[in-house]
């Protein structure tokens, strides 16, 4: 290579056109995809609570089954885990009766549904082993709760997995079948008790963003 064509390449190279180009380009961006929740004992999750509302912050206190859900995103692809624990807890105070039976029914459940995911097997049989699982804690999966395929900035894909479906549910809800390459967000909630969620007194707090954007035509429908 000749010094001419060295100092070219550099031109090039220090073109700050070319830089900036080549910076947006390789830009990725990253952050929360689900925000931090903590569902204290009967209350089932989603629960973010703002400071100082009515019916807002909860103490923790020893004995509390606490849940804790949380999400990060790496240019659109989240990772999404949840946790739950007893406060107080340790090797010399472990969990017994029904807190045990509930935790335990959560994880086994999980576990059968993990092992379930593979190309082939549809939806509907994970469904029917959850119940069968969590019947041997005496225990009931929440009632219209689900599981679902994730997608690039798609919390909720088109797939899901429905646990002891609500009459409605049971008409709308479609067989699907595993795919290599899916990803699933498994997401297990059991109770001691019927099974049957009823609404907080606190408000909503978290939002999920419509990522679906519709050209309007009419002014009418813009506004």
């Amino acid at each position: 290579m000749s010094d001419q064509d060295s100092d070219t390449e550099q031109d090039v190279l220090d073109d700050t056109v070319v830089v900036n180009k080549y910076k947006m380009s390789a830009e990725v961006t990253n952050g929360i995809a689900f925000p931090t929740a903590i569902s204290v004992n009967n209350m089932i999750r989603h629960y973010s609570p703002i400071e100082n509302e009515a019916f807002g912050p909860i103490e923790i206190k020893t004995g509390d089954l606490v849940k804790i859900d949380v999400g990060a995103h790496i240019d659109g692809y989240a990772a999404i885990v949840g946790h739950t624990f007893v406060v107080g807890a340790s090797q010399d105070n472990k969990i017994t009766g029904r807190k045990a039976d509930v935790i335990l029914a959560a994880h086994a459940a999980a576990e059968a549904v993990i092992r379930l995911l593979k190309p082939g097997v549809e939806n509907l049989k994970a469904s029917e082993i959850v119940s069968k699982t969590v019947t041997d804690f005496n225990c009931h999966a929440v009632e219209g709760m689900q599981c679902h395929q994730m997608k690039k900035l798609v919390y909720d894909a088109e797939k899901n997995i429905v646990f002891s479906p609500t009459e409605e549910q049971k008409k709308t809800v479609e067989k699907c079948t595993f795919d290599i390459n899916d990803v699933w967000n498994v997401d297990i909630i059991v109770s001691t008790g019927d099974g049957r969620p009823r609404e907080h007194r606190a408000r909503t707090t978290l939002f999920k963003k419509n990522e679906t954007l519709y050209q309007l035509k009419m002014k009418a429908a813009r506004r």
